[in-house]
């Protein structure tokens, strides 16, 4: 029972980890193409 609460939560500290990295990505690029 707890290491299904262990892993649910990491997939979402994951999730929130590849979505900041994504727009982090993201911004790193709009700056360089000005």
């Amino acid at each position: 029972m707890l290491m299904g609460k262990v892993s649910e939560h990491v997939k979402k500290v994951h999730k929130v980890h590849t979505v900041s990295d994504t727009i982090g990505n993201y911004v790193k690029g709009a700056v360089r193409q000005k």
